[in-house]
């Protein structure tokens, strides 16, 4: 019987749960639980199934070097082709020092590990998750992690992620450690040449990416809900030192409580001296909406190139005199954002900041053209009908030809000079928006209740037979293909 190894966080934590009951009909299940609360709703849901579970050891305890540290870790970066700073710098705590974008992003006791207790710490990883998946044949996590994924493709083992094909309420299992899919890419590369070669190109209906949205809806910028979750915090953290309940190596003590200020704070400058389309019909557009951070988008889906303010530095030096780059904040990072950081981006000549009441598709209606390191926007960007200038080198959307992936200044001057040159009477923008849309549609599948059960304990079996079906369809033509 294969081995279906299955990783449970704290998010959706029902959700991968009742998948892991539905596979154990016809598979050895192994649960891998992050924590010892995933670990006993896990024991308590699953009475009448069979599986085997796991608890991973704790991230944040303190590593202890020894005198081959060096030695391991070295045979680590040959054996995975990979270095291990880099694979550091996808990590909040041990990459905390790359965090250039974030000035006010609360300090992680980790981050001041020394270089060997890093080096250990990283090399610890690789040997857990070694052993965790001696016997598996197809792993399956919310999240790709990249030492799980390098250890997996190493031995050829299929690992799936549940993730958000941007578009609706519609999920897709990717295959690979940036929220990519082969059969995805697949797909698009067909779909242009089909269109390229004279099909009739039909309109296509563009909805919300769901889970996106609903994030960001429920996000409030006012003194009173500051001070209320400020007080939340102080107890929490005061009642947790008390009784040694913190976490070890984590945030400092009421770390979080000036960012529910500065987030508000932060809100109000930009609503003052943000501006609106309407406001700049002499000039032409560029518009840069910013990620969350530090958060999966850029730490490992864009880990390359991650710098925010150099990106937007190379797009103001490569525009003409009657051009202005258009910056609007994520929705959740005012909290970690200096007020300088801000000032520093309004004294580059051509760059505004966007009110925050002015929703992102006004924005990629009014450009001539969007700029993204990773994330949703340059999807809706093609659905849209806009080039897309890409500095992430993992997207998808790389693939079509009204998106220009760079990875330097001299590159974002020749992508900007192809925009600006981009007749709009051909018909490249319309085949990449079908090419497109058609993927997303072929590849995904309709999950509308899943974004609304990311804290829920409930182990809700109706929604997982969905992703339960198309996990098993994606995992044998993942087979086939291979010839595994």
């Amino acid at each position: 019987m294969k081995q279906l190894t299955l990783l449970v966080g704290n998010e959706q934590k029902g959700f991968f749960i009742a998948l892991g009951a539905l596979m154990s009909k016809s598979w050895k299940v192994c649960f891998v639980a992050d924590n010892k609360a995933v670990a006993q709703l896990i024991k308590a849901s699953l009475d009448e199934y069979s599986y085997e579970l796991i608890m991973l050891p704790d991230r944040r305890t303190t590593p202890i070097p020894d005198a081959n540290t060096l030695t391991k870790s070295l045979y680590l970066e040959k054996q995975y082709n990979v270095q291990l700073s880099f694979l550091m710098g996808q990590d909040r705590a041990l990459g905390y020092g790359y965090q250039v974008n974030v000035e006010k992003y609360p300090f992680i006791k980790r981050a001041s590990w020394s270089q060997h207790e890093k080096l250990q710490h990283m090399a610890d990883q690789f040997s857990n998750y070694q052993n965790l998946l001696k016997d598996t044949d197809l792993f399956v996590s919310q999240f790709p992690q990249t030492i799980v994924s390098l250890i997996c493709e190493s031995r050829r083992i299929p690992h799936f992620h549940l993730s958000q094909v941007k578009y609706g309420d519609r999920y897709f299992w990717s295959d690979d450690n940036y929220q990519g899919s082969r059969q995805l890419a697949e797909v698009i590369k067909q779909n242009l040449l089909k269109y390229k070669n004279g099909c009739d190109i039909p309109e296509t209906p563009y909805l919300i990416d769901g889970a996106g949205e609903l994030v960001n809806s429920t996000i409030q910028y006012n003194y009173t809900n500051a001070l209320r979750r400020s007080l939340e915090m102080f107890i929490r953290d005061t009642v947790n030192s008390l009784r040694k309940r913190r976490k070890e190596n984590s945030y400092r003590v009421y770390g979080w409580i000036p960012s529910t200020f500065r987030k508000v704070r932060n809100h109000k400058i930009l609503c003052k001296q943000g501006v609106r389309p309407d406001e700049l019909s002499e000039l032409k557009l560029v518009y840069f909406p910013l990620h969350m951070e530090p958060e999966v988008a850029l730490l490992q889906f864009a880990p390359e190139f991650s710098n925010t303010v150099e990106a937007i530095t190379w797009i103001s030096k490569s525009l003409p005199a009657n051009y202005v780059v258009i910056v609007k904040e994520q929705a959740n990072s005012f909290a970690v954002r200096s007020r300088q950081f801000y000032q520093r981006l309004l004294s580059i000549p051509n760059v505004r900041l966007a009110d925050p009441s002015c929703h992102s598709w006004e924005w990629i209606r009014s450009s001539e053209f969007i700029v993204t390191m990773t994330g949703t926007v340059g999807q809706e960007a093609v659905h849209f009908e806009k080039p897309v200038i890409s500095f992430g080198c993992h997207q998808v959307i790389n693939l079509l030809p009204t998106v220009f992936h760079v990875t330097s200044f001299q590159e974002v001057v020749a992508a900007v000079s192809k925009i600006l040159s981009l007749s709009r009477t051909n018909n490249q923008l319309e085949i990449s928006r079908v090419a497109l849309y058609k993927a997303q549609i072929e590849c995904s599948f309709e999950m509308p209740e899943y974004k609304n059960n990311y804290k829920s304990r409930d182990v809700i079996f109706d929604t997982t037979k969905i992703a339960f079906r198309a996990l098993l369809a994606t995992y044998m033509s993942r087979i086939k293909d291979a010839g595994l």
